[in-house]
């Protein structure tokens, strides 16, 4: 039996943070937060990729971790579980070595089941890819109120989002509770937010501010992440 997952993914493997909450028999809600705190410490190598799953009606967020982020997750989640997941790792990197795409050219039922798996992912995107071409092409930028309106969801639940998978971050201040938003570089540059000067009135002066702004590219991609929130 071949392994479309791996197959297709020759380059990537990952492990989900569902997955990892198993192996160390840990809750899933109390694993999310080390990830997310090691994301906001810069201590992970790669971007985490994310999915969802349902579980009683409610949807949530899957985080997948390349081998070196997971090891550190597991180290500062439940060190002595260290050795369960490098076990994990070795019977993955096994079994994606042993995946023979040429081999598969001669199993005319798996070349149906890939053939199968690729139209159904085609029409499953293809939707979300219309509407990715159709508002990436608006040169037009949001404010994140503007956004959060737009996507009909609430601007604290979109600023949450935000500031979870490092698109901003608040400066500290210290004669402040909150800090000002700015945008990180490498958000920048993927084209997804930047950084605007807007004219504000403070202490009865116009001063020039700098404020951050949702491009046409971001709002696509946020209009896919929150697609359904509002329903």
């Amino acid at each position: 039996m071949y392994d479309l997952s791996i197959l297709q993914n020759q380059s990537v493997l990952t492990m989900s943070s569902r997955e990892i909450a198993e192996i160390t028999g840990k809750l899933h809600k109390n694993v999310t937060p080390i990830i997310l705190s090691l994301q906001k410490d810069q201590l992970l190598t790669a971007e985490i990729q994310l999915s969802t799953f349902e579980h009683r009606g409610n949807t949530y967020t899957v985080y997948h971790l390349n081998k070196r982020d997971s090891i550190l997750l597991v180290a500062r989640l439940s060190p002595e579980f260290t050795a369960a997941l490098v076990d994990r790792w070795q019977e993955l990197e096994n079994k994606q070595q042993k995946q023979d795409p040429a081999a598969m050219l001669n199993d005319p039922a798996a070349m149906r089941l890939m053939l199968l798996s690729y139209v159904d992912k085609v029409i499953e995107l293809q939707p979300k890819a219309d509407a990715l071409d159709l508002i990436s092409s608006s040169a037009d930028s949001r404010c994140i109120r503007d956004t959060a309106k737009e996507l009909k969801i609430k601007p604290s639940q979109l600023t949450k989002y935000l500031l979870d998978n490092r698109w901003i971050y608040r400066q500290s201040r210290d004669d402040e509770k909150l800090g000002k938003v700015m945008a990180y570089q490498h958000r920048i540059d993927q084209g997804l937010i930047e950084h605007c000067s807007v004219v504000v009135e403070q202490k009865g002066q116009t001063k020039l501010a700098t404020s951050v702004k949702i491009t046409g590219k971001g709002f696509a991609k946020l209009s896919i992440v929150f697609a359904g929130e509002s329903k």
